[in-house]
C-alpha cells in the first residue's frame, strides 16, 4: 500500500506535551485531548504485539512484547516505538495487515479509518 500522506516524525518543540497527552490517556487508543501541533482531536495510537510474554512492569500488566505508533490524522505527526510491550487492555480495534507495517502509520491510518466509515455506515442500519 502506498500512500501520498506526508507523515512527519514529531518535532523536539512539540515532544513534551505529545509525550505528556499520550501517557496521562495511556490506555485508549484515541486519546480524547488536542493535538499539541494541529489542535485537532485526532490522535491515535496502536498496538502490533509480536510475541505472547506476560509481565508487570510499575504495577501495570502487558501481554508481550511489540511495536507502538502514535500519530495525528490530521497534522500527520507521528511517533514510532519498535521495541516495547503490548498492555493487557489493548485489543486490536482493526485489522492491519503486517506486511504494511514499516515506520510510519499510514497502512494503520487507512486501516483505522475504514473501520470508522464501516462503524458509521452500520450505525445507520435498522436491525431485522
Amino acid at each position: 500500500m502506498t500512500s501520498d500522506i506526508d507523515w512527519r516524525e514529531l518535532d523536539l518543540e512539540h515532544r513534551s506535551s505529545w509525550r505528556r497527552i499520550f501517557n496521562e490517556d495511556w490506555k485508549n487508543d484515541s486519546p480524547e485531548a488536542a493535538c499539541p501541533i494541529c489542535s485537532h482531536h485526532t490522535l491515535h495510537r496502536w498496538y502490533k504485539q509480536e510475541s505472547v510474554q506476560a509481565k508487570v512492569l510499575r504495577g501495570q500488566s502487558f501481554i508481550g512484547h511489540g511495536r507502538l505508533w502514535e500519530w495525528c490524522s490530521t497534522c500527520h505527526a507521528y511517533e514510532y516505538y519498535p521495541d516495547g510491550f503490548v498492555p493487557a487492555w489493548w485489543k486490536e480495534p482493526y485489522p492491519v495487515d503486517p506486511a504494511l507495517l514499516k515506520y510510519d502509520p499510514g497502512p494503520i491510518d487507512a486501516e483505522r479509518a475504514k473501520a470508522a466509515e464501516r462503524r458509521s455506515t452500520n450505525a445507520g442500519d435498522i436491525p431485522n
